[in-house]
């Protein structure tokens, strides 16, 4: 018996020594998983959902952009159409395209199925487009066009995105970017 009050009050002595350990090595884990893979586990704040990262297609040589959405002026808050579609404001930055003698850069959004095609406008030469986006579940696309007015796209795509809505789903091997692999869909 006298044994066995011995092994407990052993155990209950060691108890925090143990916990001060423990607790040692998980505050650890976080700095050392961060060395490992150059960041942390989760980062400090979530993605933007209203932020579309263009990718390039391989007719973009490299280029790169984005488009920050933020829903158009409003009383409420969120901005409406008549049918219920959202309404946003965007603004669009494209780096380091080169476009081929001639041709312009033409923005365009549609919707998944392409049943509905919106001409954004075209690209200034600085790289930029505001423009607005009254769909809900989208695609951006960029364009290489030889006329500037061009009411339907005709030339390659350049670089392409999904609306927050729409990245549950690649359009990767199908409509304009059918000679894209849907393995490398880029988001």
């Amino acid at each position: 018996m006298r044994t066995e009050n011995a092994t407990k009050h052993t155990i209950v002595r060691s108890l925090p020594a143990v916990l001060a350990a423990f607790a040692t090595i998980l505050a650890a884990a976080p700095a050392a998983a961060a060395s490992a893979h150059g960041s942390t586990a989760c980062p400090a704040t979530p993605p933007d959902p209203l932020f579309i990262r263009l990718v390039p297609t391989a007719n973009a040589n490299g280029a790169s952009g984005e488009v920050d959405l933020r829903f158009a002026q409003s009383p409420f808050g969120v901005t409406l159409t008549r049918d219920g579609n959202h309404d946003f404001a965007l603004e669009m930055r494209v780096h380091g395209l080169e476009l081929p003698a001639g041709a312009v850069a033409v923005a365009w959004a549609a919707t998944p199925d392409l049943g509905t095609v919106v001409r954004l406008g075209e690209l200034s030469t600085d790289g930029t487009l505001e423009g607005r986006i009254a769909l809900n579940k989208f695609l951006v696309f960029l364009t290489a066009e030889t006329n500037p007015e061009v009411e339907r796209w005709s030339g390659p795509v350049l670089l392409r995105g999904s609306s927050p809505s729409g990245r549950m789903h690649s359009m990767a091997g199908h409509g304009p970017f059918e000679s894209e692999p849907c393995a490398v869909i880029g988001f």
